[in-house]
C-alpha cells in the first residue's frame, strides 16, 4: 500500500523485529510527548547516543 502512494498510520505495541524492519519510519510517543521521529533504521543509534 505504501508504495502506492499511500500514508499507513499503525499504533502496535511491542511489536516483533520482523515487523519493525518493515517500517520507514517511526514515530514515538511517551505519555503522549513526542521522543523520537524520524527514519526506522536510525532509533536504535539515537537511543543509544542519549
Amino acid at each position: 500500500m505504501a508504495n502506492s502512494g499511500r500514508t499507513i498510520i499503525l499504533s502496535i505495541h511491542q511489536p516483533r523485529y520482523s515487523i519493525y524492519r518493515l517500517f520507514d519510519s517511526i514515530t514515538l510517543l511517551v505519555g503522549g510527548r513526542l521522543v523520537y521521529h524520524g527514519p526506522a533504521q536510525d532509533t536504535l543509534d539515537y537511543f543509544s547516543q542519549i
